[in-house]
Parts: structure tokens; C-alpha cells; sequence
């Protein structure tokens, strides 16, 4: 209807789980990892993390890391300070740390970067849909249609996940090791060359995600 937004993988079913109360209040530890367990027994392959925070906790890390052996594919924010800190849970192994970058493809001001940032993607003024209710947070630039734009590396970190889903639902034999993997090799590097800690392996790129994926001699 030339309104609003489509999802990168706007066939991809969503289980969404809440893990913040309703003043946006802190996720603990065992009602985030009890969220991601959740995800699992609902049958999803891919977990997407719009959150964080600069507190590891051991039993989060076990838990990512245990979901990622048995082929969940997690993905995080990698954080908004600006700074070279590590977010948790974006920077525990097993996790992909999500970057964010502006229309110049170049760093966000607020993306944190260090040698965890996996891969990055668009994080800077994302036009989306926001809440009917308020009030509400983050609804200063909201339209008559209920969208707005908001930017945070939480805006970058679906859109690697919706390409992971957009690859994975056309390569279902894949596992999550070889979805990160093509996910990494495809990304355009628009960095110092190769990975580095500001975008990771570059910049999400869905077509050269899929035409890798399709690619029989990497088989």
C-alpha cells in the first residue's frame, strides 16, 4: 500500500517473547536465558536481541552457548555507548554482535565496537512501526500512520537476522555454524580490510548472502 515498511524476511514466522516489565525495566539474567529456552521449545532457529548490557553473567553464557551446538543461530546488539566496551549478550561466543552503520555506510556514532562486532547493518534513523498506546519512550518522530524512525544498533540487529532467516527458509539444510558463516563471508567490507572492530566483516548483504549460499562448490 506505498506505506510504512516490509520485513527483510517478511515470510519468516515470529515468536516473541517479553523479557523487560512494563516501564522498560532491566532483564535479568534468568528471565532473558528463560525467554531464549522459550524460543528453542517453540521450534525457532533464529533468536534476534534488540537489547544489552555491560554485566556477563555465566549462566547466559551457557545457555547462548549451548543454543548455538544445538543450531540456534542468536543474534544481539552489539551496544549504543559509543565506546570499546563488550555488550552482553552480543560478546558471550556463540553470539553474533551486531554493528551499526548510517546511510554513508559508515560507523554510527553510538556503535560500540571491539574484537567481538561480528557483522554490521543499517542502524541510523530505521523507519518502523511504533506503538498505538502511550505513553511511550521513543514515539517523538511518530506520523499519522503509527511510524517513526528511531536509530540504536537494536535497529541494525533484526535486519541481520531477518537475512539469516531470509537464507536459511531457502537453504534449510544449512545449520546456524554455516548461516554465520555465510552470512560473514558475503557482508561488503567497507572497513580496513577484512574484519575489524568497527564493522566486523562488513556490511549485511542479502544478495551475496543468498548467491553464496547457492553456490554448490562451496559444498
Amino acid at each position: 500500500n506505498d506505506r510504512g515498511v516490509i520485513g527483510v524476511a517478511p515470510d519468516a514466522e515470529i515468536y516473541t517473547v517479553r523479557v523487560f516489565g512494563e516501564n522498560g525495566g532491566f532483564a535479568y539474567s534468568s528471565g532473558l536465558v528463560g525467554a531464549a529456552l522459550k524460543c528453542e521449545a517453540a521450534g525457532a532457529k533464529i533468536i534476534s536481541m534488540s537489547l544489552g548490557g555491560p554485566v556477563p553473567s555465566i549462566m547466559e553464557y551457557t545457555t547462548f552457548r549451548q543454543l548455538y551446538n544445538r543450531g540456534i543461530l542468536t543474534v544481539a546488539a552489539a551496544g549504543n555507548s559509543g565506546n570499546f566496551l563488550f555488550s552482553f549478550p552480543a560478546s558471550y561466543t556463540g553470539v553474533m554482535s551486531v554493528g551499526a552503520t548510517n546511510f554513508d555506510l559508515e560507523k554510527a556514532s553510538f556503535s560500540q565496537f571491539n574484537f567481538q562486532v561480528d557483522i554490521s547493518a543499517p542502524g541510523v534513523d530505521v523507519l518502523s512501526t511504533f506503538p498505538r498506546q502511550r505513553p511511550c519512550q521513543i514515539c517523538e518522530a511518530v506520523n499519522e500512520y503509527e511510524y517513526g524512525t528511531i536509530s540504536g544498533t537494536s535497529m541494525a540487529t533484526p535486519h541481520v537476522a531477518g537475512v539469516a532467516a531470509l537464507v536459511w527458509s531457502a537453504f534449510p539444510m544449512l545449520d546456524a555454524k554455516e548461516i554465520t558463516e555465510i552470512l560473514e563471508e558475503s557482508a561488503t567490507d567497507i572497513g580496513k580490510r577484512g574484519w575489524d572492530s568497527r564493522f566486523g566483516h562488513g556490511f549485511v548483504n542479502a544478495t551475496a548472502a543468498f548467491n553464496l549460499a547457492n553456490d554448490p562448490s562451496r559444498y
